[in-house]
């Protein structure tokens, strides 16, 4: 019988201890306290891999970071090695997506605890031409099943396409449209894993979600409290978020002025890029006015995004040294931050969001904005209950965190 992936996705507010909890119970896990398992933390910082390595430490625990030695392999080679030998271990998600069907196989046969540090990135664009398409299919290398799945059919090949046939056996890539090829991460990874651990917020409203309901993946919702110094998992339920919200919103000052725009300016990746000088100088200037004279605030207290090709365009005296990524999550290096600036009317990838739709799946645009915005304003002091001064230009995003605040 072929075993059920099994889901728990701890979901609260930045800063509410969940890192704490998964810690805590990958202690218990090395120590035999709850089950004797090997566990893998995926996290998305390098900062966080140490942070993590370090508590373990104090706690008498053995981590392993893999790590790349000249002549002597890749990190990718290395966590096999860890693997096959059973040993706790902490890395990046960027080394996860990686994976390959040796590292599954190893998966399979020595069954850990993943622990996920925010959601992965399950779906993306893999880039292929349309002629070597049509040369793979020609040669009888592959075929493209009816759901767009772009199935490997030759038994040995060596060759330049030999990433494209991993990706491929890995059951990873469909086609979509006429020239779009969707990699979507291995389903196996989490059918392999004793029990998989998810530390984020507002996760119906991440592509992650979506990814388990194309597959029918049924995960289980907890929130977690820390109670006489100690974290553990309730059951989920939404009073806990509009009790955490409450706590808050008194705290996030959103900027109500003439900087801001109207519906007529969306502020969303396309327009952006396609933005003229006099439209970007403009939102410089007002960014720049805002923290200059709206907040009056030190550079050091700065914090804002933009999408990276308007990123030099944008950046000006007083808070460009400020700028922080806007998929910045799971790192607690601009908790000192006061007043921010989100340029930007963020939308999900239209590929991404039709491809799973076409296979049943209704995606909450609105939703996603929403906790992806959400994962970015808490890389500042509110994240620790320090008041925030928030300038968002964009109509959308402004009436989508108010209306959320306000529910």
């Amino acid at each position: 019988m072929e075993k059920k992936i099994s889901v728990t996705v701890v979901d609260a507010m930045p800063g509410k201890f969940k890192t704490t909890w998964a810690m805590e119970t990958m202690v218990r896990y090395a120590k035999g306290f709850q089950h004797m398992l090997p566990f893998i933390y995926i996290t998305p910082y390098i900062d966080e891999v140490q942070r993590v390595k370090a508590y373990m430490k104090e706690n008498g625990v053995d981590v392993k970071e893999p790590e790349a030695y000249k002549g002597k392999g890749s990190k990718s080679e290395h966590l096999k090695k860890l693997i096959a030998g059973r040993c706790n271990i902490v890395t990046t998600h960027a080394l996860f997506d990686k994976i390959d069907a040796e590292t599954l196989e190893l998966f399979r046969v020595h069954m850990y605890a993943l622990f996920l540090d925010e959601v992965h990135e399950v779906v993306k664009k893999h880039e292929m031409t349309e002629d070597d398409l049509e040369l793979l299919t020609n040669s009888n290398y592959i075929e493209i099943q009816e759901d767009g799945q772009i199935k490997w059919l030759a038994e040995e090949y060596d060759g330049r396409f030999e990433e494209f046939r991993n990706l491929c056996n890995l059951g990873a890539l469909f086609r979509y449209g006429d020239k779009i090829y969707v990699w979507c991460f291995p389903i196996e990874v989490f059918k392999y894993m004793f029990e998989t651990y998810i530390m984020t917020h507002l996760f119906e409203g991440q592509l992650q979600a979506s990814y388990y309901k194309m597959y029918g993946v049924e995960y289980k919702m907890k929130y977690v409290v820390r109670e006489e110094g100690k974290c553990r998992l309730i059951d989920y339920k939404p009073e806990y978020d509009i009790q955490d919200k409450e706590k808050i919103k008194d705290k996030i000052h959103i900027y109500e002025g003439n900087l801001n725009y109207g519906k007529a300016i969306s502020l969303s990746s396309s327009y952006l890029r396609k933005a003229d000088k006099e439209l970007l100088k403009t939102l410089k200037n007002n960014v720049y006015n805002y923290f200059k004279h709206k907040v009056k605030g030190k550079s050091i207290d700065n914090m804002w995004t933009t999408i990276k090709d308007c990123k030099g365009a944008l950046s000006g005296s007083t808070y460009t040294k400020g700028f922080v990524p806007l998929n910045a999550r799971a790192t607690n290096k601009y908790k000192h931050k006061k007043n921010l600036a989100y340029v930007y009317n963020r939308y999900l990838n239209p590929i991404d969001k039709k491809f799973f739709e076409q296979r049943g799946v209704k995606v909450d645009e609105d939703l996603y904005s929403l906790s992806e915005l959400l994962q970015w304003i808490f890389r500042s002091q509110i994240r620790e209950g320090g008041e925030i001064n928030l300038y968002i230009p964009s109509e959308r995003m402004r009436r989508i965190l108010k209306e959320y605040l306000d529910k």
